[in-house]
């Protein structure tokens, strides 16, 4: 059971969880995956997914909460002939580690530093797939990372705020666990009007197992906070 990302752009990543590969992986692959602590602590990201949404799942692991989704910490690693693996760090994988929660989410902290996003405007991202541009121009933009997790950035405003630089306060909306949507606040978007067009995406387009929230967010850049929209 595989799980295929394509952004935006068309790119395809191959991703695969721990409980995933236990179900349809070769037995050679799950060797491989016997991550030691020493490799592991170097490979760490983080991710986010819907807090309400992920109960069960949530109790299995060290997780944090973030408004109304849940900070989580996976391991990225990349297996040859086969692509990068997401492994879900639970408490039966802590304990063959024989580390704590503490120590994981230090960890995560200390890669947090060196996490790599990239904002484009979605005008640029529908010319490179040859899709027709409207008119006038969107002053809208797409944040993605490099560590596949794009929308992990919403839990870090600092780096949304580097960024964003010059663009002033923003409207955020939740595409997916992968990425994020940036709306300059010029006055003309009203929260109510973004969350119903958010709600009708995610119920028409969104996977269910990529599915962020319903909520749209807002980034306060004098306070470098974000909040969820009222």
């Amino acid at each position: 059971m595989d799980g295929t990302q394509r952004d935006m752009t068309g790119n395809k990543t191959q991703m695969t969880t721990v409980s995933s590969i236990s179900e349809g992986m070769t037995t050679e692959v799950m060797d491989t995956l016997r991550l030691d602590w020493s490799t592991a602590k170097n490979l760490f990201s983080r991710k986010v997914v819907n807090y309400e949404r992920n109960q069960e799942r949530l109790r299995q692991c060290p997780h944090k909460r973030f408004l109304d989704l849940a900070e989580m910490y996976c391991v990225l690693w990349e297996i040859p002939k086969f692509g990068t693996v997401a492994v879900e760090v639970d408490y039966n994988l802590m304990r063959r580690w024989h580390v704590t929660a503490e120590e994981v989410m230090q960890c995560a902290e200390k890669n947090r530093k060196t996490e790599d996003y990239q904002i484009r405007k979605v005008d640029e991202v529908l010319a490179d797939m040859g899709i027709p541009l409207p008119g006038k121009e969107m002053p809208l933009y797409v944040l993605r990372g490099k560590n596949l997790f794009g929308a992990a950035a919403i839990t870090n405003p600092e780096m949304i705020g580097k960024l964003t630089e010059g663009m002033g306060d923003l409207f955020i909306l939740p595409s997916s666990v992968y990425e994020l949507l940036l709306l300059p606040d010029n006055g003309d978007a009203e929260a109510d009007t973004l969350r119903n067009i958010v709600r009708q995406v995610n119920e028409s387009f969104v996977n269910k197992d990529e599915f962020l929230s319903d909520q749209v967010y807002y980034y306060v850049r004098q306070t470098g906070e974000v909040k969820i929209c009222k």
